[in-house]
């Protein structure tokens, strides 16, 4: 039977919190409704949002019903082949800055319903209250996001805050920073690029080996609001658990070989978007982004090179790349059928 290469639960001291970081721990932690998500820092561990959480789920899920996903969807392919299209074959390009970036600025316009003359100035605003979710521990860009966060909910439509928002810094930050990480995945497993020009799309297991490759965030926060006994861990009232994802996402106990990318891989799946009350309210709007965008770039080429090591950006909490410097080959061919979802 496999053994997990990571360790067990343990206790802190320094930072006072407990620290999980097998993925069965984590997965069982992110189950327990009596752990509540919280900010980073011991100063934080008295405020919860759990019950906001779930009432952005429930407004998120009124909102985004198939019939819309499948509208955007078809929005967001018009405009990734119409930011392909000006890429050019055997030409070095920064795929965030030429494709990433306007792509994501232009979904989260889509689904925010934001003014899209505006979005430069929306997408400053974003950047600024994003900076202190990647480092929480950063008192400077923890004032910078909240006056950001208070003018951007100003400038866009009403509605549920997780798609206005706290949703257009999610798709026009988080996602692109999702999106660099699993393009520079791909771009030192050339090999698994070059697959997927030769097939379907992106699968469903595609997306769940690339969010467990590469996904963010890497670590969370909960905080408990009772005592809560783990096999390995008694948590007493109000002390705070950290969730290290990344560990848990390298446990050679449940993913073999977990340094490899295998866009075959059969496993449980990835922590990144959450597991029971608290997850993600909009894991699948950033599932379909997340193939629209990488299937209709693997559609269009069919290899990728990188041309200079990229220097990543970011805190604890996520890490990405500022650029990706890609030379990206061919073209696509009537192989390629429709994206799976």
């Amino acid at each position: 039977m496999p053994v997990s290469s990571q360790p067990p639960p343990y206790f802190d001291r320094l930072a006072n919190a407990w620290v999980f970081n097998r993925y069965a721990d984590v997965a069982r932690a992110m189950r327990e409704s009596r752990l509540r998500p919280v900010a980073a820092g011991r100063g934080s561990a008295k405020i919860s949002y759990g019950e906001k959480h779930l009432e952005m789920r429930e407004a998120t899920s009124r909102e985004v019903t198939p019939a819309q996903l499948a509208s955007w969807r078809r929005t967001m392919e018009v405009s990734a082949g119409e930011l392909l299209v000006q890429l050019d074959a055997g030409r070095t390009v920064d795929l965030l800055e030429d494709y990433g970036r306007p792509w994501c600025s232009a979904v989260a316009v889509i689904v925010s319903g934001a003014d899209p003359e505006d979005v430069d100035r929306l997408r400053s605003l974003a950047r600024m209250a994003s900076e202190s979710a990647a480092d929480p521990h950063d008192a400077r860009a923890k004032v910078r996001a909240r006056r950001a966060s208070a003018e951007l909910r100003r400038s866009l439509p009403p509605g549920p805050s997780s798609l206005r928002g706290a949703g257009f810094v999610a798709l026009s930050q988080t996602l692109l920073s999702l999106l660099a990480n699993m393009w520079a995945a791909l771009a030192v497993h050339p090999e698994e690029f070059a697959r997927l020009h030769g097939i379907a799309g992106l699968s469903a297991r595609g997306i769940d080996e690339l969010l467990r490759y590469a996904g963010v965030p890497a670590i969370l926060y909960r905080l408990a609001e009772q005592e809560i006994r783990f096999p390995e861990a008694d948590i007493g009232a109000g002390q705070r658990v950290v969730l290290k994802l990344a560990s848990a996402h390298r446990d050679s106990e449940v993913y073999p070989d977990p340094e490899r990318l295998d866009l075959n891989r059969i496993g449980p799946p990835p922590l990144c978007l959450g597991l029971g009350d608290h997850s993600c309210v909009g894991a699948g709007l950033i599932r379909m982004a997340t193939a629209v965008a990488t299937g209709a770039l693997t559609k269009r080429f069919d290899s990728i090179q990188v041309i200079e090591p990229w220097e990543l950006e970011g805190g604890e909490v996520f890490r990405t790349p500022k650029s990706l410097r890609v030379v990206l080959s061919g073209t696509a061919d009537g192989r390629n059928e429709a994206l799976s979802s």
